[in-house]
């Protein structure tokens, strides 16, 4: 089998307001897991062989503002599950909500059913919840 390429660019989009969940963490010192919503991305088929940007964007909350990085898992047509390398997330230190972009590079080696789930990390190692996409490839 063909091995599943990938490259990743996170960015962050500057928060308009602070959610009531800003400020004092109520867990102590042990800080709490961001939280990830509102996930979209374009497009959602892509052509085997053929290198294709996949834009996304995808919310964050986290009251603690110790966000650091992207998890990205593929589980392929094969049932294969592939975990991208962690990708550092940019511009979103301090932040304790925000839009984070993502734009992942992929090429698919076989047509199928591509699933895959994105979350985050903070400082102290706190997962996110995971949010879920389907790419098909042709």
């Amino acid at each position: 089998m063909k091995p599943f390429k990938h490259a990743l660019a996170v960015r962050a989009l500057p928060a308009l307001f602070c959610l009531a969940s800003c400020g004092i963490d109520p867990q102590g010192p042990g800080g709490s897991a961001p939280v990830i919503s509102v996930l979209s991305y374009l497009p959602t088929s892509v052509s085997v062989g053929q290198p294709t940007n996949i834009n996304a964007t995808l919310h964050f909350e986290d009251p603690d503002g110790d966000v650091r990085d992207l998890l990205i898992e593929f589980r392929l047509p094969t049932g294969v599950t592939q975990s991208l390398p962690r990708t550092p997330a940019q511009d979103v230190q301090d932040r304790t909500t925000a839009t984070l972009s993502v734009v992942a590079a992929i090429t698919a080696p076989v047509a199928g059913r591509y699933d895959f789930n994105l979350r985050l990390a903070d400082a102290a190692g706190h997962e996110s919840n995971r949010l879920s996409g389907i790419l098909e490839a042709e």
